[in-house]
């Protein structure tokens, strides 16, 4: 198996660099980073991951019409968008709002507090959006 062509086994792994080079990461990368980069790389841990994440999914045939996928901890993370753009229904959760820990989250203008929160319009229409995703 190359690197460029990285058919996931589910391993664990720690962000790499070289990987920002691959055919696989940079296919992926542009699919969720695109509209918001103009085609430029930000490196960044956080990307890394998303990206990690959704090519695992995606290679694995996790995503499409009729799947359906759980977040915990949700937070504003473009990855609920990007499934549910894909037909994928979502149900997503982050801390209670009441919770003490929250006061943190909740300033670091991660947390979602509510269904909208999580919505990112590049991948998907807001109707659609409603009818796939679902927020406890």
């Amino acid at each position: 198996m190359s690197q460029d062509t990285m058919q996931l086994a589910l391993i664990s792994k720690l962000a790499n660099h070289g990987d920002w080079s691959t055919e696989w990461f940079q296919r992926t990368y542009k699919l969720l980073y695109s509209d918001e980069v103009n085609g430029e790389i930000q490196y960044h841990r956080k990307r890394w991951e998303l990206t990690y994440i959704a090519n695992a999914v995606l290679e694995l045939g996790l995503c499409g019409k009729g799947k359906k996928g759980m977040v915990w901890a949700a937070g504003k993370e473009i990855l609920i968008s990007f499934f549910a753009g894909r037909g994928c229904s979502i149900l997503a959760s982050d801390m209670p709002p009441e919770n003490a820990d929250n006061q943190f989250w909740a300033s670091s203008d991660q947390f979602a507090a509510t269904k909208d929160d999580l919505y990112v319009e590049r991948f998907l229409d807001k109707k659609s959006f409603d009818k796939l995703v679902s927020y406890r």
